[in-house]
């Protein structure tokens, strides 16, 4: 048995060692000092391996499906990030790690900045190389010695959840916690309970809260906005007090703790949260307080004899292995590295694709190969293991882009196209299998909308973008096929069509959002055929204006501009309807349409139309694009809620009919001159940036 010692930058790095299951953690902690060693180069054979949770793991040689030689176990280097990590090989003493023989190590989960679990994934990724050069010029697998150190340290249980998404304000240049465990509410009939997992009696406990609601009632009363209590085994030991959409923390020591244990010692151990019902005065309503849990931490005191630590000849780097229980990874699989950073060769579009997408999507790369255009698909994955060290991160992409800008032969790229859906969702299954190309969260009116801008963004410290993005957020490669075969056919068509010159401008009955519109068709746009698609007064619902839409999508549009109240599956395009819902053209609605080989270019003015990264289904912004044979060639959506601008319609109207664009080019320019960072950021492109709009009197080749 050889046991390979711990690397690090200089300095201390705290290892939680023990477990923990799905998004708990019980774990003992215990700072260390490291030392540091070159980074060697990638290794011929070398495998990704999936950690979830802080735990020990161990790996089978034949868990590789490895089929080579097998090496000398003093080659084998496991990294995470740019640091190497100890290793327990089990080897049967003959020095050869092969069939049947198996190693553990230390994994964490992934940590965020600011937050206990990573935001845009859900695993850590560690690599294992199995014939690592760097172990020729080190010698760090010393004979085991093992030494019983007798000292106290405090073993610390993690308890959360990410279940609520929420955006509350945060610090200027900083971001705010966004997964909570729990809502907590006045009017809850019963406390919260929390089962604290780890034995024995707690030193101390600490909860995390943050304020939801702001009651002013409640400050012009004199009281305060937020309450919660703090009980263990229906013992009040602890609250906390504070106004605002703040974070808070409920800190209890040993003394409440043991009080409370004198009063009622049942068990197990129960922690019960609760916010108190309050009034300002007698007859007053209650104080609206609503509040959010982030977690739970509960400290122990350790006994002496469960806390050994492993320490190799006296050495001070130790190596903690604390508690029987093994994980496996979560999966474990072959590392090609594709040495991006090294080609250089002139690009005009970069594709970007998830590995399941990158053969439905070749037709339309050799499409604009065709056309003149030099066209490089690069996996994401790929990007990933060169830019991220395997870990799934938008900032990988953008690093990426923001290389392949500075270092690939001039003229630069123009064009980027993601493909493949999105989904802020990494923390259930369902969810992170539709994660497939990630986008950027930007926070907007408290909220965190989906925004692939900043991937763009390349050029200086500002938001604006530098060069032509789009996305097409299919899920599978049959999904995106029908989406490639409908641009290509739009763009190989070689009629002019009496469509191509006509617009469709879509509102409700807002006299505002009409005056918009009037604006847009008689001013920028005064060229084209204007249909305008606005209820009639005298409607007593939706019937006639829903047929009208549907029969000019039908009849074909160079444009649908819609402005006006919309949300994620909906545009409202008549009077409020609340019985019958007559005033919603939907995403139902869309499988009406019968417009094959006439397709527009959909404008969609108002809010939330288009957050793609939702982890359950399509926005009506996603599903023009994605019908088969029908719907939209491209669409502009937003993520989040926006208002109506007119400048930055008439901004896009203007750059997309100029004849000089192409679509990504047209959103691009427009962006550029929008003085509105908000919407900037919150609209985004679904479709070809290459694509050419099929103006009257010009190809769109």
């Amino acid at each position: 048995m050889k046991l390979e010692l711990p690397q690090h930058a200089n300095g201390e790095f705290c290892i939680p060692a023990e477990p923990r299951n799905k998004r708990r953690m019980s774990g003992l902690f215990f700072c260390i000092m490291l030392l540091s060693i070159a980074r060697p180069s990638l290794a011929e054979f070398s495998f990704k391996i999936a950690v979830p949770e802080d735990g020990v793991y161990r790996v089978s040689y034949n868990s590789l499906a490895y089929t080579g030689q097998p090496p000398a176990s003093a080659q084998l280097r496991l990294w995470v990030g740019d640091r190497t990590v100890g290793m327990q090989i089990e080897d049967g003493e003959d020095g050869t790690f092969g069939p049947g023989d198996s190693f553990t190590f230390k994994g964490g989960r992934l940590a965020g900045a600011q937050s206990w679990f990573a935001p845009y994934t859900a695993e850590n990724i560690y690599r294992l190389h199995l014939r690592d050069p760097a172990t020729e010029a080190a010698d760090n697998h010393s004979t085991l010695t093992t030494t019983s150190v007798q000292t106290q340290l405090p073993v610390l249980e993690h308890l959360e959840r990410e279940l609520l998404r929420a955006a509350l304000p945060a610090a200027e240049g900083q971001r705010s916690e966004t997964w909570y465990w729990r809502r907590l509410s006045h009017l809850d009939p019963l406390p919260f309970n929390i089962e604290p997992q780890a034995p024995g009696v707690p030193h101390k406990i600490r909860v995390a809260l943050a304020g939801l609601s702001q009651d002013n009632a409640a400050l012009a009363a004199g009281i305060q906005q937020h309450v919660v209590e703090l009980a263990l085994n229906e013992v009040v030991i602890g609250q906390a007090r504070w106004n605002g959409q703040e974070a808070a923390v409920i800190e209890v020591g040993h003394n409440a703790i043991i009080g409370a244990l004198k009063a009622n010692n049942s068990q197990p151990l129960t922690l019960q949260l609760r916010v108190p019902k309050r009034r300002p005065t007698s007859n007053a309503s209650p104080v609206i307080d609503l509040v959010l849990l982030n977690w739970v931490e509960i400290e122990y005191a350790a006994e002496t004899a469960a806390n050994r630590l492993t320490v190799p000849g006296g050495d001070t780097r130790t190596q903690l292995l604390v508690g029987n229980q093994v994980l496996i990874p979560r999966w474990i699989k072959p590392y090609r590295h594709i040495s991006l950073r090294d080609q250089t060769s002139q690009m005009d579009y970069l594709i970007i694709a998830h590995g399941t997408l990158l053969g439905a999507i070749e037709p339309l790369a050799r499409w604009h190969r065709q056309q003149g255009l030099s066209v490089s698909v690069v996996d994401v994955e790929s990007i990933y293991d060169e830019f991220s060290y395997g870990v799934v991160s938008p900032y990988a992409i953008r690093d990426y882009i923001r290389h392949a800008v500075d270092n690939k032969l001039a003229p630069a790229a123009r064009y980027v196209l993601l493909v493949g859906d999105a989904s802020w969702d990494v923390h259930s299954e369902a969810g992170a299998a539709r994660n497939l190309v990630p986008t950027l969260q930007v926070q907007a009116h408290n909220e965190l909308a989906a925004s692939d801008n900043g991937f763009v963004t390349v050029t200086g410290e500002d938001w604006r973008p530098d060069l032509a993005i789009g996305r097409i957020p299919a899920v599978t490669a049959a999904e995106l096929s029908a989406v490639v075969g409908k641009i290509i056919r739009y763009a190989q068509d070689p009629v002019e069509h009496q469509w191509h010159s006509q617009i469709a401008w879509v509102t409700d009955m807002n006299t505002e959002f009409q005056a918009i519109s009037n604006a847009l068709a008689t001013g920028p746009a005064a060229g084209f055929k204007a249909n305008y698609i606005y209820p009639a007064k005298r409607e007593l619902n939706n019937d006639q204006s829903q047929q009208d839409l549907l029969q000019a999508i039908n009849n074909g549009q160079l444009l649908v501009h819609f402005v006006g109240h919309g949300g994620r599956f909906v545009w409202r395009t008549g009077p409020p309807d609340y019985r019958n819902s007559s005033d919603l053209f939907s995403v139902t609605t869309l499988k009406q349409l019968e417009n094959k080989n006439r397709l527009p270019l959909v404008l969609s003015m108002t809010c939330s139309s288009g957050p793609f990264d939702h982890p359950q289904a399509n926005s009506i912004a996603e599903a023009f694009l994605m019908l088969p044979d029908r719907g939209a060639i491209g669409v502009l959506a937003a993520s989040w809620r926006v208002s109506a601008s007119k400048s930055f319609s008439s901004l896009l109207i203007e750059e997309l009919i100029s004849g000089n664009n192409r679509l990504g080019e047209a959103v691009m320019k427009a962006k550029q001159r929008e003085p509105n960072r908000a919407l900037v950021e919150s609209y985004n492109f679904l479709g070809d940036p290459a694509l050419k709009l099929r103006l009257p009197g010009r190809k769109s080749s």
